[in-house]
């Protein structure tokens, strides 16, 4: 009386296709929070520059792309081998990813110049973690671990036969 999980291979196919398709628009929704809070800062400083906005949430996606994929990757695949579908995992996986991400951008670019306030940075990468995660629950999250059809077969008993 076991249950039984068949994959599917056209089930893997549409996973990871909505997999990379949800990865790449939750990227896209982080660089696009990243870049209008950094827009807002620079607008409450006095200096704007809001011609390039979609340019530059596009160079900071790909950036943030960059850097998150393989943590990102591993979150992804550990939720959907555990089919894990809840908002709260993926916002607070994509707040985990994020602050990976910020830990090696801040490594990465420790020789130029820093920022004025590091906790400000921080709390940003943290917000577009939050948005990126809750962005990928949206559009793939919510059907993690649908690759696995239930074979529930086993556990109707043996089939009577009536005449």
């Amino acid at each position: 009386m076991s249950r039984q999980r068949v994959i599917s291979g056209v089930r893997i196919l549409k996973r990871l296709l909505m997999c990379t398709l949800g990865y790449f628009i939750a990227v896209f929704a982080a660089g696009v929070f990243m870049t209008l809070a950094l827009a807002f800062e620079k607008s409450q400083s006095g200096t704007t520059g809001d011609q390039a906005i979609l340019v530059v949430a596009i160079l900071i996606a790909l950036f943030a792309a960059g850097i998150a994929f393989l943590p990102a990757v591993c979150l992804i695949v550990l939720t959907e081998i555990m089919a894990l579908r809840s908002a709260l995992v993926h916002g607070l996986g994509g707040v985990a990813v994020a602050a990976l991400a910020g830990l090696v951008d801040r490594i990465q670019f420790a020789g130029t110049a820093a920022p004025s306030e590091p906790s400000s940075y921080l709390a940003l990468y943290l917000g577009a973690g939050a948005i990126g995660g809750l962005v990928y629950w949206a559009v793939a999250g919510r059907a993690a671990g649908a690759i696995y059809e239930r074979d529930y077969s086993a556990l109707s008993g043996p089939a009577s036969e009536e005449a």
